[in-house]
Order: structure tokens, then C-alpha cells, then sequence
């Protein structure tokens, strides 16, 4: 997981930062370019425009003597109102520069521009963007006056205004992101933070989890997808602990279960095998030997039953049922266990509408809801058995007057593998309470168990009917 973690952040580093840094970056230089083509541009287009002026203000003297030019030229060079803002140079037919706006000539230097104004192909018009002499930035558009004549006219200014104001722009738009790529960067952190922490508390929990500590727990708020991840690994230990608990009630429960009739009939085994010639004997240790085999039965069956219904493969058989059918045979199978108990039972019956049941299965929960009547109940007792019809229901009620279960066990009586500490002397696997209620469930039905230490327990069963059974 350190690994894991550290490659989540390599990989947000370089994917993410580096897309981003690379992005800005990319957006400063297009910025830097845009600015500064638009205001060279700008500049450029009004130096031409202010040429074509000048030009025709001096298309007249194209053709005229060099005096009459260069009075021309001279009274432009004292009238000129721009001054300020541009320098305007104008050349003779000898190409030498007859006055400049400023007031003097510039020593020996080459004028780009100009040769390219006077060139013989055709464009009349030059531009130069470079450093004089003494560094300065310049921008010096020339255009030459007339077709052939290389007198011309040409304007020069400063760029350092137009640089200066691209990079206040490159300033703005740097400053602006860096503070967002800091912005990002922090955020980032946040949100990966907001992310590693938990994995690496995820991580320690699943280690102690895969080591067997299910009451391990990760605090979270439960909110976003690492919280829902959270509470959901959180509910998986809690379910593992469950299953783990009832894996070992499962091993401890059918352990001792099976040892008792195991050990019964092993004695008695050996007991008939060295007692051939006495009938008696033998005759009550095949006794034993067949109850106990019976009693082995009755707790595989549980046990497959049980796993039927954690895998959801327990089938049922639905057809009309007169539960009035199941329910006397199972009284009349338990009459002999009743009077050996020194118990009495009574059955009051009543003309029942049909239900859709699977009427084996009803039979197997009737079967163990009277078991443990009677192996709770001491001598001397009672087990009443009635019923009840409403509008929607058929309730049979199965009431004892045995021990009764503690307040406290009784939200717990029907989970699986659990026994009351009333009843941990009793016999029992404790999934026969656990199969009935699963059993009523699947038939839409209601078992529900009340009791009073020392008093006894009722259990009711609620099984639904169409009314058109009646």
C-alpha cells in the first residue's frame, strides 16, 4: 500500500502538475506573443498611416528641383506636430538624409528600411524592428516617394512603451498563473490527502482484518466514496466476524452434539457385544443405539437444512394445506416422548381454511417447537396447543409451562446457534428455532416467541389463507 500510495502521488505529480505547469507555461509564451504582435502591429499600422499622409503631402515635389525639395522637406521638419511620438527622416535623390524631425542627423548607420524602399522590385515600401547603436528598441518604416525616385520618406519611434507594456501583461498574466497553479497545487494536496490517509487507514485495517481481527473499524464520516469505501469494509468485518463467530458456535455446537449420541452408542456397542445372553440388556442397549441414531439423524438433517438456507437452495413444495394434518400427526408422534416426560398435552383444534404451504416443512417446525416444549418443560407439566383465526391469519399458539427463556436472550432465541443460558444443559443444536423462523418467513408467515422465567413460553405461528378458502 506505500507503494501504492506513492505511486498515486508520482502519478498526480507528473500527469497532473506537469500537464498543468506545462499548460501555464504554454500560456504565458502565447500570451507574450499575442501581446506583442498586437501592440508591433498596432504601432506598425499607424506609422503607415501617418506615411501615406506625409507622402502626399509631398507627392507635388516628387518631380521638382532639390532646391524647392528640400525647402519642402525642411518647413515639414519645423511644422511636424508628432514629434513627441515619432521621428520622420526624409531622404534625397542622393540618398542621403536631408533633415529629421528631431533637429539632427544621426552619425553613419545603416537604414535597412530605406534600401528596401528603393529597391528595384517594386514594393516601395521597407520596415525595419531592431536596436540602434545605443540600444535603443526602434521600429523605422520608410516609403519611398514616387516610382523611381529615391527620395523618401521615412518614420522611426521607440518600442520601449510597447515593450514595456507587454510585459506588464506578461507580469499580470504570470502572477495570475502562478497564484493558480499554487491554487492548484493546494487543492491537490488537499484532495490527495483527503485521499491517502484514508488508504493508508484502509490498509492497516485490512491487514488486521486478513489477520483475523474482525472488531478492527475505520473512523470515517461516511461521506464521498472513500467513506462509503469505509463503512463498507467496516460492514465486511463486521459480517466476517459474524460468520467467523458462527463458524466456531457451528464447530463447538455439532461437536458436543455429536459427541453425546456418539459416546451412548459406542458404550452400548461394546456393552451388547460382551452381553450376548442377556436379552435384557441387549435389548435396551439397541434401544439406546436406535434413539441415539435417530437423535444423530435429527441433527444432520438441521445441519443440511441449515445449509440449504445460507445458500438459499431449501426448497419448498407450495400446495393447499390443511395445517390441521401436519399438526396432529406431530402430536400423535409425540404422545410416547410426552407421557415418558411425565407431561400433558392438549390439542384443540379448529376447522381451519386451507393455506399454501409446503406442508413437510410445516410438519419439521411443529416438530421442533414441540420438541423444546418438552425438553424444557419438567414433569408435572403442561403443553397446550389451540388455535385462533382472524381475517388475514391462521395462528396456532404452542404453550408450555416449563422454564421459561430470560428476558434478556429473547431478541436472540431464534439466531443461529445460540442457546439460552436457561437451556445450556438442554439437548440441542440451536438452529432448530433459527430453520422454523426462516421456514414461516418463506411462507409469509410470523413466528413470534414470548416467555417468563418460571412461568413458560407461548409460541405463535401466523400463517396467511386466501379468504376465498373459507
Amino acid at each position: 500500500m506505500k507503494k501504492y500510495v506513492s505511486s498515486l502521488t508520482k502519478r498526480w505529480v507528473l500527469n497532473v502538475l506537469l500537464t498543468i505547469f506545462i499548460f501555464l507555461v504554454a500560456l504565458n509564451v502565447a500570451v507574450g506573443w499575442l501581446s506583442s504582435n498586437y501592440y508591433y502591429n498596432s504601432v506598425y499600422q499607424t506609422m503607415q498611416t501617418h506615411l501615406e499622409l506625409i507622402s502626399e503631402s509631398f507627392h507635388s515635389y516628387v518631380r521638382a528641383s532639390d532646391e524647392e525639395f528640400d525647402r519642402a522637406a525642411l518647413n515639414f521638419a519645423e511644422t511636424y506636430e508628432n514629434k513627441d511620438i515619432f521621428e520622420v527622416q526624409i531622404f534625397s535623390d542622393e540618398s542621403k538624409m536631408l533633415v529629421s524631425t528631431t533637429g539632427f542627423t544621426p552619425g553613419e548607420q545603416s537604414f535597412p528600411d530605406y534600401e528596401q524602399a528603393i529597391a528595384e522590385d517594386g514594393t516601395r515600401e521597407g520596415m525595419f524592428k531592431g536596436e540602434l547603436s545605443s540600444g535603443e528598441k526602434v521600429m523605422a518604416v520608410t516609403v519611398a516617394l514616387g516610382n523611381t525616385s529615391r527620395r523618401a520618406v521615412r518614420m522611426i519611434t521607440s518600442m520601449e512603451g510597447a515593450d514595456e507594456q507587454v510585459h506588464r501583461i506578461i507580469l499580470l498574466v504570470f502572477s495570475i498563473s502562478m497564484v493558480l497553479f499554487l491554487a492548484i497545487v493546494f487543492t491537490g494536496v488537499f484532495f490527495l490527502r483527503s485521499i491517502v490517509i484514508p488508504l493508508k487507514k484502509i490498509s492497516t485495517a485490512t491487514k488486521e482484518i486478513a489477520q483475523g481481527n474482525f472488531k478492527t473499524r475505520i473512523e470515517t464520516d461516511g461521506k464521498g466514496e472513500m467513506g462509503e469505501l469505509c463503512v463498507a469494509i467496516n460492514e465486511m468485518a463486521t459480517e466476517l466476524g459474524s460468520a467467523e463467530e458462527l463458524k466456531n458456535n457451528f464447530i463447538s455446537t455439532v461437536s458436543h452434539e455429536l459427541r453425546t449420541p456418539l459416546t451412548a452408542i459406542r458404550g452400548w456397542s461394546e456393552t451388547v457385544k460382551y452381553a450376548t445372553d442377556d436379552a435384557e440388556i441387549v435389548q435396551k442397549g439397541m434401544g439406546v443405539i436406535a434413539s441415539e441414531s435417530e437423535r444423530l439423524n435429527t441433527i444432520v438433517e438441521d445441519l443440511l437444512d441449515f445449509s440449504r438456507i445460507q445458500n438459499g437452495a431449501l426448497k419448498y413444495d407450495m400446495s393447499p394445506c390443511d395445517v390441521n394434518l401436519p399438526l396432529s400427526e406431530v402430536v400423535t408422534a409425540f404422545a410416547e416422548a410426552v407421557h415418558h416426560a411425565e407431561l400433558t398435552m392438549e390439542y384443540r383444534p379448529l376447522p381451519l381454511p386451507e393455506v399454501t404451504a409446503d406442508g413437510i416443512r410445516l410438519k419439521q417446525v411443529f416438530v421442533n417447537i414441540i420438541d423444546n416444549a418438552i425438553k424444557n418443560t419438567e414433569p408435572g407439566g403442561r403443553i397446550i396447543i389451540y388455535e385462533e383465526l382472524s381475517d388475514e391469519y391462521i395462528d396456532i399458539f404452542i404453550r408450555d409451562t416449563g422454564k421459561g427463556i430470560p428476558k434478556e436472550d429473547l431478541d436472540k432465541i431464534k439466531i443461529k446457534f445460540f442457546k439460552s443460558s436457561a437451556n445450556e444443559t438442554v439437548r440441542g443444536s440451536g438452529i432448530g428455532l433459527a430453520i422454523a423462523d426462516e421456514i414461516i418467513k418463506a411462507h409469509n408467515g410470523l413466528l413470534t416467541i414470548t416467555s417468563e422465567e418460571g412461568v413458560g413460553t407461548l409460541v405463535r405461528i401466523s400463517l396467511p389463507f386466501e379468504k376465498e378458502n373459507i
